[in-house]
């Protein structure tokens, strides 16, 4: 998909106004959140038809012609617009929940998404846990290794976690090293429990593929970017 100005509420928003939601449906196929086609139990391609019923005011239904002992009808077989996608079985609109993933991603704090939104203290927890593990899923146990010749990947290091008595800069927590791909959006988490030169290196052969351009300003990265550069990697610095 092409590159487009960055997303913010007020597109949500148009989206949704835009023939009766119609608008919003079409990015989230756009950005394959939602399916563009689905096939019914005989495997004919199904149409998204209005239905003021439903929480969309769409659907999918089979329209195709199915033999039977009293000759020709239509087959009828229908699916929920939400049928096996991130937003199936939720009470939510799209709107709503495109919102929330929004403002979730932004980093915002409840309060802001609780006034924005107007959702429950215990509907934010719900989805906030849901999200987490939609990423976990994704970053983690479904990984797929990221670059290639011509592009580029920013790897860093960061420590999540607290400070320890909340005071001063010491900070508790977990070491996690980490990759985004420019072109594509694509990105990865490692957790790791050292940040030796070993251990970093062995994530980046896992984690990126050779003659991609790798940009990072942390130092112990660069000294091991350097150490790949004659034989896997493009380096450079910011």
């Amino acid at each position: 998909m092409a590159a487009e100005k960055h997303i913010n509420l007020l597109d949500l928003k148009e989206w949704s106004d835009l023939n009766d939601g119609l608008g919003l449906i079409t990015k989230l196929q756009e950005y394959g959140i939602l399916p563009t086609e689905q096939k019914c139990l005989r495997g004919h391609f199904m149409k998204l038809v209005k239905d003021q019923s439903t929480i969309d005011k769409y659907k999918w239904i089979c329209r195709e012609k199915v033999g039977g002992k009293k000759g020709k009808k239509t087959c009828n077989y229908s699916l929920s617009l939400r049928h096996k996608t991130f937003f199936y079985k939720s009470h939510l609109s799209l709107l709503t929940i495109s919102g929330f993933v929004y403002l979730w991603a932004m980093n915002c704090k409840f309060l802001v998404m609780r006034l924005q939104l107007r959702l429950t203290d215990k509907t934010l927890t719900d989805w906030s846990l849901f999200c987490r593990e939609v990423t976990y899923d994704m970053m983690v146990i479904n990984k797929t290794k990221l670059g290639e010749y011509g592009h580029i990947v920013e790897i860093d290091e960061s420590k999540f976690g607290r400070r320890k008595h909340h005071r001063g800069h010491r900070v508790e927590g977990q070491w996690v090293f980490g990759g985004y791909e420019r072109e594509t959006g694509k990105c990865f988490m490692v957790p790791v429990e050292n940040r030796n030169a070993a251990t970093l290196l062995a994530v980046i052969k896992e984690w990126i593929k050779p003659g991609t351009t790798i940009i990072s300003n942390c130092w112990k990265v660069i000294y091991l970017c350097k150490y790949l550069n004659y034989k896997y990697y493009k380096l450079r610095t910011i």
